[in-house]
């Protein structure tokens, strides 16, 4: 039987957003991130592959806040409230 995961994916992603809206960017790591959980950098091994697949829960957790607007029955008013509601998220 594997051993108990010590985060969750959430977590991961909360601790990885917390860290670039403080310090920005660059400053995310596996190396940062795993002193803000409080772990070493080999333990986030467990939970992504890379460094890219770090960055793509960070997306991920970004782009699962955007709440899009309500449709219209105009397509292209609605992709463009859609991607408002995404810059605004992505900006925030």
């Amino acid at each position: 039987m594997a051993p108990k995961a010590k985060f969750t994916r959430a977590q991961l992603q909360q601790a990885a957003l917390v860290l670039v809206d403080e310090q920005g960017l660059d400053a995310l790591s596996m190396r940062t991130l795993a002193g803000a959980l409080g772990t070493g950098p080999m333990t986030l091994y467990n939970y992504v592959k890379d460094r890219d697949e770090l960055d793509a829960r960070v997306v991920e957790a970004v782009l699962a806040e955007v709440k899009p607007p309500r449709p219209r029955d105009d397509w292209q008013a609605d992709v463009r409230a859609i991607v408002e509601a995404t810059w605004r998220t992505v900006r925030r």
